[in-house]
């Protein structure tokens, strides 16, 4: 499964330094389980979503676009976003919205493999 993970500038050293690397930037609400032993790392199903969310903040100038094998993926489910405005409905915007997501244990993440690394720079006005 292709999906798509934001990337702050830490992380990305991280990866080319071959360690771990799991500092939340922002903990929000979701509907997935955890175990409490366990590390995790969440991913968007769209590129679009984590396009969205790139742009929210400035921790994070990147996005990765991973292939994840569908054996390593802990749980399918979604996580919670406010402030998303769509072309359709202007109304959501107060509200929070669930957007797909997996996730995966950090155990398993060398099992993950990195296809692109994306830079898109966002613009303040």
């Amino acid at each position: 499964m292709i999906v798509y993970r934001c990337l702050s500038s830490d992380e990305i050293i991280s990866m080319i330094n071959n360690k771990s690397y799991d500092k939340a930037l922002i903990k929000g609400n979701n509907t997935f389980h955890y175990d409490s032993l366990d590390s995790y790392k969440h991913f968007f199903l769209f590129g679009e979503h984590a396009y969205y969310y790139m742009g929210r903040g400035k921790d994070y100038p990147c996005m990765g676009q991973f292939i994840i094998p569908d054996e390593i993926i802990a749980e399918k489910d979604f996580g919670y976003y406010g402030s998303i405005k769509t072309e359709r409905n202007d109304k959501l915007y107060g509200w929070y919205m669930p957007l797909p997501e997996v996730i995966i244990k950090m155990s398993d993440l060398k099992k993950a493999i990195y296809i692109k690394l994306n830079l898109i720079f966002i613009i303040a006005s």
